[in-house]
């Protein structure tokens, strides 16, 4: 048997120290489920995921894509979140009314991105512009006057409904104006 001795013994050392090290495992993608798709608009939808193992590396990214395509990556539109093992939340925004979406959760690590399960929904149709037309004006004061409406079609969603007036022609909503709110069709009244 030979010994080992002085400077000889410390490159022995350092060389079966990095051997043991490189024997470690090398990190996998993330392993992560994808949570229901909830909140859908016409454009915009809340989904999330839950990491579960990191793969044995720090996630770098996390979120969701979706596509009009079944298995969204990456590359397709996405979310991103901050964190890593544990659930998240992503705002979805930016969708087409009255279309049907695939969507996964991602996770992305050293080795790459993991996925889970794919989700499909459809976005709500587009919502209408309310219809509203002026009332006359009912009563007159040094400072006031007292007009309303009637909204004929709500588009769909409640309303902020009012009146809006200005010294030039055809006032905006952006200058003076008094607003009420209606949950469904119905006259309102404005001072």
């Amino acid at each position: 048997m030979r010994k080992i001795s002085g400077f000889n013994a410390v490159p022995a050392i350092i060389g079966s120290c990095l051997i043991c090290i490189s024997c470690g495992e090398k990190p996998v993608t993330p392993t992560l489920t994808t949570v229901n798709v909830d909140f859908v608009t016409s454009t915009t939808a809340v989904s999330g995921g839950n990491v579960t193992s990191d793969g044995g590396a720090p996630i770098v990214a996390r979120g969701v894509c979706w596509s009009t395509a079944s298995n969204p990556v990456i590359a397709d539109d996405t979310t991103m979140v901050a964190g890593e093992l544990g659930q998240f939340e992503s705002f979805i925004t930016g969708l087409t009314p009255s279309t049907k979406y695939f969507l996964r959760a991602y996770a992305t690590n050293e080795a790459g991105t993991g996925y889970g399960y794919q989700m499909a929904f459809t976005t709500e149709p587009p919502v209408r512009i309310p219809l509203v037309t002026t009332g006359e004006i009912t009563s007159t004061g040094s400072i006031y006057v007292i007009s309303g409406g009637t909204m004929t079609d709500n588009g769909g969603e409640p309303c902020t409904v009012g009146i809006c007036w200005g010294t030039s022609h055809n006032p905006a909503v952006t200058g003076s104006k008094d607003i009420k709110y209606l949950a469904e069709a119905g006259t309102f009244t404005c001072e």
